[in-house]
């Protein structure tokens, strides 16, 4: 008797796991993008903080960074980054962005694609996510 249970049984969770994946929605995925997070983000943002492994790099070898996103449709738009260091040089980095969910991608044009978290409050922005085997917290302010 227990054999014939657990054949049923071993039956029952193969038949279980051929029908779970047809269970999945073939429609397209709507797009949960809070919409005060898309229209928030216009603008231009100075850093405040900018963290390393939780190691703030604003003083130590960053002077000054600032952020600007300029939108085009309700999520996507272009980005421009520029970060100033203490040895005076400056980078800037521009691209366009992408926002799904609570995610922004940003686009260099070719060189990368970074996805990070994005958090907007108010005039508060937050960006956090894996850079160059670091984790990144970045903080801005809405100038």
């Amino acid at each position: 008797m227990k054999a014939l249970l657990s054949k049923i049984n071993l039956t029952a969770l193969a038949l279980l796991l051929l029908v779970l994946p047809s269970l999945n929605s073939c429609e397209k995925d709507k797009d949960d993008t809070p919409a005060q997070q898309t229209h928030a983000i216009g603008g231009k943002w100075t850093v405040t903080s900018f963290l390393f492994d939780n190691v703030e790099g604003i003083g130590l070898i960053i002077a000054a960074s600032e952020l600007e996103f300029k939108p085009g449709t309700a999520s996507k738009g272009d980005f421009s980054w520029s970060i100033t260091y203490k040895n005076n040089s400056t980078n800037t980095t521009t691209g366009t962005y992408e926002i799904v969910g609570s995610k922004i991608k940003l686009d260099t044009r070719g060189d990368e694609i970074l996805e990070y978290n994005l958090e907007i409050s108010g005039n508060a922005l937050q960006i956090a996510g894996d850079f160059n085997h670091d984790y990144i917290t970045v903080k801005a302010a809405r100038k």
